[in-house]
This record gives structure tokens, sequence and C-alpha cells, in this order.
């Protein structure tokens, strides 16, 4: 597979785009600026996460789950299980960012 240079596949696509109907071009527009919102939500998601997690204080289970590239099932199955520790206010379930530190640098390393 040979890989374009970034400018010449820019101009492919220009050239593609082009040659589409009106209402494609919305379309595929539209979907374009949906994805790229998305993108930008997931990454606003995780600088907060990187921030709270920076100052020091507890997370959600999706925060914990952002930051250590986990999911939250994953999250929530480790806090059932009693190995990552967990405290409860009312519904919401609490991590403190020692306690995520201490369980994710106990996990088995990964073998190459």
């Amino acid at each position: 597979m040979t890989i374009m240079p970034k400018d010449e596949l820019l101009t492919e696509v220009a050239d593609i785009y082009a040659q589409l109907d009106p209402a494609r071009q919305r379309a595929l527009t539209g979907e374009a600026n949906r994805l790229l919102r998305e993108q930008q939500g997931k990454q606003d998601r995780f600088g907060a996460a990187v921030s709270v997690a920076l100052a020091g204080i507890s997370l959600s289970v999706s925060d914990a789950a952002t930051l250590t590239s986990f999911s939250e099932y994953e999250i929530r199955d480790a806090i059932s299980t009693g190995e990552l520790p967990a405290v409860k206010r009312g519904k919401r379930l609490a991590i403190l960012v020692g306690d995520l530190r201490s369980w994710a640098s106990a996990l088995p390393k990964a073998s190459s």
C-alpha cells in the first residue's frame, strides 16, 4: 500500500467532494462536523479528568475510565469485587485519585 502525501490526499478528496451533488455535500459536511464535535467532546472530557486528577481529589467512574483507558464496566467491576476502593454518597460513586493510582499500578504488567 502506498501512503499518499497529505497535500495530494487533500487535493484528491476535494476533487471527489466537488463532483458530488449539493445534497450529498451537505450531508457529508454535516457528518464531518458531527464527528469533529464528538472528538472535541472526548478531548474536553479527558482534559477535565486530567485536571481533576492533578488536583488530587476524587473521580467519577466515567473520569476514572477515561484516565485509565478501561471501560466504565471494568471500573465498576473492580469496585464491586473490592479490588478498587470507592466511596459512595447516595447513588454516586467516587474514586479517590490515590486509590486509582494504587489499583492501576498493582495490575499485572503486560508481557511482550
